[in-house]
């Protein structure tokens, strides 16, 4: 599918969600593709390793040495010039006159980076002649794998007597060290840390990157009981359709678990030190948990006007699920939308779709203004137009 309309570009978002979803059943992960839905795409001729295909031509492109377009000529020939000028290729990012020359400059490290990592992204290859080009101006690409820094790591520790506290000046190490430090905290404490995973953690902490070791495995023993309990939590609602688990004698280990929620909850919503994170609310709200209990029920209107409130605030209901207030209403509420579009028993009634309309609620998270509100199709929908298609052009090039 090459058109530009919008129909066309919502099929090919959906065909690109089946590759996805193939992916992660190829590689023993939950999906929500079945064997049914495979071998009724592959009937169509359906092709689940396109992507890939593509990513191939891709990379042969960016090796094969295409002539660069006048375009990066132009900003080459400025480089150039600067260059000369200034001796260097860096670029101060203080100078202004510059900054559009600076910009390219990152875009072309940037590709450096995409194809260390393997990472080719169209739009960013770095062709051989464009890189031919920039070393021969002077331009050092500098980039190195996490793998390559561990390595320099545990060289600096040889040199120093195994100490790794590399200072901030050290020219090799130093910049990278003070990040590594930072996301190392960071994740001690339950935060969220982009750009560092938890293979990555471990490898630091063997190096003996920060005397904190016994903090991080008490972490985890603290994170292992939380995810075993909320595996029962989960059975639960399995079992019983919700997550209300009696709380009156005897207690049981789920019991004393779910109190203990609350009371950190609680804690939370007092802007107190809480064991709650961010993503273990999420992973509640998820699921149904209520924080409040029945009788600290709220009637529908109530929490028509808490949104109010809300968006007389903040100017929009775009409330995160991990909000202690509201974040399990805006969950339960999504979760009834798609029953509600998928035709099953919903107690989003016509009324409440309304109230909730009306007010901007966002019924589908992570979708922009002017996309809220338009319904879902079923995979079956879908499957149909890519059936309509075929008939239509022959093929399932979408």
């Amino acid at each position: 599918v090459n058109g530009d309309d919008e129909a066309s570009k919502k099929l090919r978002r959906w065909m690109s969600d089946q590759r996805a979803e193939y992916r992660l059943l190829q590689s023993g992960k939950q999906s929500k593709m079945s064997d049914v839905k495979i071998a009724r795409l592959r009937e169509l001729g359906f092709d689940f390793d396109a992507a890939d295909k593509r990513a191939d031509q891709l990379s042969q492109k960016t090796r094969a040495g295409y002539k660069p377009r006048k375009e990066w000529q132009d900003m080459y020939a400025k480089l150039l010039e600067y260059k000369e000028q200034e001796g260097t290729t860096v670029i101060d990012r203080r100078d202004k006159e510059n900054a559009e020359l600076r910009a390219w400059v990152n875009e072309q490290n940037m590709a450096y980076r995409h194809m260390r990592e393997g990472k080719l992204k169209k739009g960013l290859g770095l062709t051989e002649e464009k890189r031919r080009l920039l070393e021969e101006a002077g331009h050092e690409f500098v980039h190195y794998t996490f793998e390559e820094r561990l390595e320099q790591l545990r060289q600096f520790k040889e040199e120093n007597d195994g100490s790794v506290a590399v200072p901030v000046e050290h020219e090799l190490l130093g910049k990278w060290a003070s990040k590594m430090r930072e996301k190392y905290r960071r994740y001690q404490e339950g935060k969220k840390v982009p750009g560092i995973t938890r293979d990555e953690i471990d490898k630091l902490t063997e190096v003996g990157f920060q005397n904190t070791k016994r903090r991080l495995v008490n972490r985890d023993k603290e994170d292992t009981h939380w995810n075993t309990m909320f595996a029962a939590l989960q059975q639960f609602k399995a079992e019983n359709g919700h997550c209300n688990v009696s709380t009156t004698p005897p207690h049981t280990d789920l019991t004393k678990w779910v109190i203990s929620q609350r009371r950190e909850h609680k804690k939370l919503k007092e802007d107190k030190e809480s064991m709650l994170t961010a993503s273990r609310l999420m992973k509640l709200n998820d699921i149904g948990f209520q924080f409040r209990q029945r009788a600290d029920y709220v009637s529908w209107n109530d929490r028509v006007q808490q949104l109010r409130d809300y968006k007389a605030q903040h100017g929009d209901l775009r409330i995160p699920v991990s909000n202690p207030d509201l974040g399990w209403f805006v969950s339960s509420q999504r979760e009834e939308y798609r029953k509600r579009i998928d035709g099953a028993h919903s107690s989003l009634t016509d009324e409440r779709y309304n109230d909730l309309q009306e007010l901007g609620f966002v019924f589908v998270a992570g979708k922009r203004k002017g996309q809220i509100m338009a319904p879902r199709k079923t995979w079956d929908e879908r499957f149909r137009e890519l059936l309509a298609f075929k008939s239509e052009h022959g093929h399932c090039v979408v």
